[in-house]
């Protein structure tokens, strides 16, 4: 019994320690339910939910390539089918966006893997979203960024019974130059997944990292100083 759990310990001190130096959280995990680490990013699944609660990710120029978009369509994964989402008017919404992840084929593709995707309006998804993405794409050639992106549900709203319909998405972005600091650029907003929002500025919808803490439950940049943490959370 005392091998049992002594070798339990050690497993989760040895998971701990890889978590922590992972670059997809170099920032801090937000939490530690049903963790998902890919080459390309981090997440958390809400097997209940059918949905990411969570996806953070680094990005640089080193991220970014020439491949294609991957033209094989949305891959199974954890229980859902990207049959799933048929005739729902919903859109299959990555977290982790495909065009930040074009150094390789690879890369692209496991972009497309359903635990990366939630439901999202297409005015969400295709309108405001991705004008908030093409900000800080533009950025991340010159500058590194950490970004954390996740789903907010309030209701049981579901497709075909199964997945969960956010009420809203929300995404941190940090711009750094060499080392997230007290001078570091912040952006966080959080969008309600709904019609007639498509045209919006994304800054519309800017609230603070602290604010959004309050609307998930979630701790945030939880890996710097209490005193960095509290800056850029109010920032």
């Amino acid at each position: 019994m005392k091998r049992i759990i002594v070798s339990t310990f050690l497993t989760i001190l040895l998971t701990s320690a890889i978590w922590s130096q992972n670059i997809h959280v170099k920032l801090g995990l937000p939490d530690s339910v049903n963790l998902i680490y890919r080459n390309e990013y981090v997440l958390s699944y809400d097997q209940e939910k059918h949905i990411p609660r969570w996806v953070s990710w680094y990005l640089d120029s080193s991220w970014l390539g020439k491949t294609k978009r991957h033209k094989g369509g949305f891959i199974s994964d954890h229980g859902v089918k990207s049959s799933d989402y048929n005739g729902s008017g919903y859109d299959r919404g990555h977290l982790c966006p495909s065009n930040e992840r074009t150094a390789s084929p690879t890369m692209n593709r496991n972009t497309f893997l359903m635990s990366n995707i939630a439901p999202q309006t297409k005015a969400l998804n295709q309108g405001v979203w991705r004008n908030l993405e093409a900000f800080y794409e533009s950025k991340s050639r010159e500058k590194s960024i950490f970004v954390i992106a996740g789903t907010i549900s309030q209701t049981d709203k579901r497709i075909k019974g199964k997945i969960w319909i956010p009420d809203s998405c929300y995404k941190i972005v940090i711009v750094f130059q060499d080392k997230v600091d007290s001078s570091s650029e912040v952006y966080s907003a959080k969008m309600p997944s709904i019609d007639g929002i498509r045209n919006d500025k994304w800054q519309k919808y800017q609230i603070t990292i602290r604010e959004l803490e309050i609307s998930t439950g979630l701790n945030f940049l939880s890996a710097l100083s209490e005193e960095l943490q509290e800056y850029l959370e109010k920032k």
